[in-house]
């Protein structure tokens, strides 16, 4: 099978992660079971892609068999953290709410999250806590959507005339949204302004708008900003009562907010742990970009994550980590559909165009022993150069297997693709100073090489929060 093209698009990448010479990848074929995070990653070159014979394992050590011995590795809270959301909020919730409803949780059998719940339950008293947790929360979270809609209701009251110049206009003033709601015009035909003072069923979307501007997870930051307006308000009217009463139901329900970051109860992450590791160590179960790049950073190895949209052959950039500058930079993708949202998908090794460098560093964190492979294959460091590419024709009554062998055949092919996708997308490889090898055929060097010290992206919550 030959290597697919894709045009890497680094909108959002640091300028401090180095780019490719000429923005073209190759998605290389890799091992397509639920270890295929790792196989991109730390695996080896194969004739059958890339590959890590002990993926598993491998897992399991670098993580490590404790959870002190994991935070100690990944030295990363802000991470941890994002860990923790998508365990709970993903992983073992919905499970949970099933348990305690006696219904089918989303997702079947094959599902992550039916692999973490069955590692769960052979732990009776961590079942219980987490069924009890997801009841606790679906609660709090039933009064806060009360308490929410409350806090619109009573945000249209207050949108009078006696209030417009008072209360509105400085409240939409404080939160930075009166220019727009000034001069925007609304479905209704009139200002958004205006609207708010409609007394119309479709003026609730714009009431909402104003009361969910910080978030609906922020009403203390509208609480704060409406009581500084009303402890300066000098001129006072028989509707204060309905000033008072908005109040109080943004503070009502500030209080009964479920944070998303809120362990589900104590010590959680450290009591699931075990129950997590085993799950991930499972052969159907999909890292995502969150998990690889933590093992990532356990295993102390430079990645790049792109999402990969094989319709328009498109790398698109997701995240990295970089803990040594010294050493190559591994980009990865995750095949993504048009549309999809989720980031559990196959990953797939990508090589990119570079001119090799005498002095490059072997890459780090590769454990497995390869399949054995001939002296003119690509190694998981190289990548075959334009090079490569030579004429295909052979002496008469020869073919190129008699001639050159099959992995000097194999290499022209994927020459021969390599020049048909450039001469129909225009686009010219480099010319590199690159190495042959005794069949005459070319190869450079896959990685590219950070210039700065260890870091790690923003996090890019891509799990997002149900309540």
């Amino acid at each position: 099978m030959l290597a697919s093209f894709a045009r890497i698009d680094y909108t959002g990448v640091p300028e401090s992660v180095p780019r490719c010479v000429d923005g073209t990848a190759k998605v290389e074929l890799t091992k397509g079971d639920g270890k295929c995070a790792i196989h991109s990653v730390f695996g080896k070159y194969t004739w059958n892609g890339f590959f890590h014979q002990n993926a598993s394992d491998f897992l399991y050590k670098t993580f490590g068999p404790s959870f002190a011995t994991f935070t100690t590795r990944l030295q990363d809270s802000g991470l941890l953290e994002e860990l923790k959301q998508v365990l709970w909020i993903e992983l073992v919730r919905p499970r949970a709410v099933a348990a305690a409803e006696n219904s089918e949780a989303f997702g079947g059998p094959e599902s992550e999250s039916h692999m973490v719940w069955q590692e769960i339950k052979k732990d009776p008293a961590l079942e219980t806590a987490c069924v009890k947790a997801a009841v606790e929360q679906g609660v709090m979270h039933a009064s806060f959507l009360q308490k929410r809609s409350a806090v619109v209701s009573s945000f249209a009251a207050v949108c009078i005339e006696p209030f417009r110049e008072t209360f509105v206009r400085p409240l939409l003033l404080s939160l930075g949204l009166l220019e727009e709601f000034a001069n925007t015009t609304s479905r209704l035909g009139c200002s958004k302004l205006e609207a708010l003072f409609l007394k119309v069923p479709e003026a609730e979307y714009y009431h909402q708008s104003i009361v969910e501007h910080c978030g609906v997870h922020h009403f203390q930051t509208l609480y704060d900003k409406a009581l500084d307006i009303l402890n300066g308000m000098t001129e006072w009217s028989v509707e204060f009562d309905l000033l008072a009463t908005f109040t109080a139901h943004v503070h009502q329900a500030n209080i009964c907010i479920v944070s998303p970051s809120a362990e589900p109860f104590p010590v959680f992450f450290e009591r699931m742990y075990k129950a997590y590791l085993d799950a991930m160590r499972r052969r159907d179960y999909y890292l995502s970009d969150v998990e690889l790049i933590a093992l990532c950073r356990c295993a102390q190895v430079n990645v790049i994550i792109f999402r990969h949209y094989p319709d328009t052959r498109t790398l698109v950039y997701c995240r990295h980590f970089i803990a040594d500058a010294t050493l190559p930079l591994v980009y990865t993708s995750i095949q993504m559909g048009q549309g999809d949202a989720s980031v559990r998908s196959h990953f797939e090794r990508c090589t990119v165009m570079q001119a090799s460098s005498p002095q490059a560093p072997v890459l780090s964190g590769r454990s497995s022993v390869p399949d054995a492979l001939p002296v003119n294959a690509p190694t998981s460091h190289s990548v075959l150069s334009p090079a490569s590419s030579q004429s295909l024709s052979a002496p008469s009554g020869e073919s190129l297997k008699d001639t050159q062998g099959p992995s000097a055949a194999s290499a022209q092919i994927f020459g021969l693709a390599e020049l048909l996708f450039n001469s129909v997308h225009g686009h010219v490889a480099p010319s590199t100073a690159a190495e042959k090898d005794s069949g005459g055929v070319g190869v450079q060097a896959s990685e590219t090489y950070p210039s700065n010290h260890a870091e790690v992206d923003p996090a890019h919550t891509t799990h997002s929060n149900p309540l």
